[in-house]
């Protein structure tokens, strides 16, 4: 069974936005094909199409965590690790054991406190090792 990813950090108004325009594609796309111009607007439909998948794929952009891991979602690439490597959850960063650092510089400072607060009891200082 796994876990369930709890988003903790996002820019709310780009994901909304973002999320406006995956619906307003939709509806765009739905009216073409029920006037049926699909065939004489192919790639206004095509077009349409894509950038209704690459906005769904922007409002999911965001950090993530669960008991065990925590999760970078981006555009292209999502990367998650286990909290072990993370050595700190400071209001600006997320530093990891082996010197990398996610930046929550476009994170909400109350989204920041959440994430600290899910680190709270995860994240060890490498003295303590």
């Amino acid at each position: 069974m796994t876990a369930k990813w709890t988003r903790v950090g996002a820019n709310l108004r780009f994901v909304a936005f973002a999320r406006g325009v995956a619906v307003m594609c939709a509806v765009a796309v739905a009216v073409i094909v029920l006037a049926g111009l699909a065939e004489t607007l192919i790639s206004l439909v095509a077009f349409l199409l894509v950038w209704g998948l690459l906005a769904v794929r922007l409002s999911l952009i965001g950090l993530y965590v669960t008991a065990d891991s925590v999760r970078r979602r981006g555009v292209l690439a999502t990367r998650t690790v286990p909290w072990s490597s993370v050595s700190e959850v400071s209001a600006t960063q997320i530093a990891m054991k082996d010197g990398t650092s996610w930046s929550l510089a476009s994170i909400p400072a109350d989204a920041v406190a959440r994430l600290q607060a899910a680190s709270q009891g995860r994240v060890q200082d490498s003295a303590d090792e």
